[in-house]
């Protein structure tokens, strides 16, 4: 059965149910973040590291399209999260309103005008690719017979905001970090996952900083390699924030406010891992047989080279649109 993710605003929580019961008749597994009681719905709960098991198994994201979810942040992050990974989005628009420029070159469907019949004709038309695919081998985690472990959920809504505040390349280090900590089977996402999705960026300053020094891959997956014995197989699935990684993103997001920024890029990631490891709150850089200060010394050296060299991210655009300061 396919999984498709559907996003809306709680104003249009009516429509977008409606929406989702036809879909589940269509033999779609529909994943929607409700409170979690109707018909074949899962539910999504607002924890980034679940947000990215949903997302990464959902092949399709229908965003229902009103005046009041256009400008949702919840909203603009999931279809930005899809358009990043190039998977397909289907715009619904449900009441007029401007669809975001980004989704204008995706084939929407109109409800609008109020002629169902050929809105759900559309749609479906949108769908049939997806729906003749054949459907072996896939998808298997969140299929199996046996119950679905239930995700911790303390603390979401604040790791929710830490987020916010970290450009897109912060927010796929954190990704990587996630799928680390589910590949060793860790119980949380600790900041030796995030030097390890800090080491495989390519193009930002912390992975050329990190690589500078000598930093190897192998190296840092021998850290990972250690067994979890706090972790089981109902947890591992759902790894949290550990607590010093979120005073990591928190460190982050403070380094880059001190250098008049209000989103934390990678660099301000990796500066903020060295506090952290001065602090002797982590001794992963020492493991590695790295100075915290040298590191710290070698980022504000590349942040001081001209602007052309290294322009700023944004939260969410790849293309690096100017940061407005602090």
């Amino acid at each position: 059965m396919r999984k498709i993710l559907l996003t809306r605003s709680s104003m249009d929580e009516k429509f977008a149910d409606e929406l989702g019961r036809l879909l589940t008749k269509l033999k779609f597994e529909v994943w929607i973040d409700i409170s979690g009681k109707r018909w074949e719905f899962k539910t999504l709960a607002r924890s980034f590291p679940e947000a990215l098991a949903v997302f990464d198994q959902c092949e399709l994201l229908i965003v229902v399209i009103s005046p009041t979810s256009v400008d949702a942040p919840k909203i603009i992050n999931d279809w930005q999260y899809f358009l990043d990974q190039s998977k397909p989005i289907i715009p619904v628009i449900w009441q007029a309103a401007e669809v975001p420029e980004p989704l204008q070159r995706e084939q929407y469907v109109d409800f609008s005008g109020g002629d169902y019949k050929t809105a759900l004709t559309r749609l479906r038309a949108e769908l049939k690719p997806l729906s003749d695919e054949a459907d072996e081998g896939k998808l298997h985690i969140l299929e199996a017979k046996k119950p679905i472990p239930v995700p911790r959920t303390d603390n979401l809504f604040s790791n929710m905001l830490l987020m916010w505040r970290c450009t897109h390349p912060t927010r796929l280090v954190v990704s990587r970090a996630w799928k680390e900590a589910v590949r060793f089977g860790h119980s949380e996402i600790g900041v030796d996952h995030v030097l390890f999705g800090m080491l495989l960026e390519e193009d930002g300053v912390a992975g050329r900083v990190l690589r500078e020094f000598g930093v190897q891959v192998d190296q840092v997956e021998a850290l990972l390699n250690i067994p979890d014995l706090a972790s089981s197989e109902d947890v591992s699935l759902w790894p949290d924030l550990a607590e010093d990684t979120k005073r990591l993103l928190q460190l982050s997001i403070d380094e880059a406010r001190h250098l008049g920024l209000n989103y934390a890029d990678t660099e301000h990631l990796l500066l903020g891992l060295a506090r952290l490891n001065q602090k002797g709150k982590t001794d992963i850089l020492t493991a590695l047989g790295l100075d915290p200060v040298e590191i710290r010394h070698r980022v504000h050296k590349i942040l001081s080279e001209p602007p052309e060299q290294k322009p700023p991210a944004s939260p969410d655009d790849p293309d690096n649109p100017p940061v407005s300061p602090v």
